[in-house]
């Protein structure tokens, strides 16, 4: 059974990989989200985003597993 979250939060690191993301945000604590992402995205430090996703335990850590991410103001990137 997943756990499906929604919250907002500010991006404080951003770890690029192949075709995914890994950010560091700040909500009531720090935690990483992963965005499967189209190549130039580009979320980037500072910028505030509305996370949807499902938390996901992976080596004894938590992380969340965007669905769909937004920046406040601007363009979608739907990552479904």
């Amino acid at each position: 059974d997943q756990e499906h979250v929604q919250f907002q939060a500010t991006v404080s690191k951003v770890m690029q990989g192949n075709r995914t993301a890994i950010l560091e945000v700040q909500a009531i604590e720090q935690v990483k989200v992963v965005v499967f992402e189209e190549p130039g995205t580009g979320f980037r430090p500072g910028q505030k985003v509305r996370i949807n996703g499902v938390i996901q335990t992976y080596g004894g850590s938590r992380e969340i597993i965007a669905t769909r991410i937004t920046a406040f103001g601007q363009g979608e990137a739907d990552t479904s």
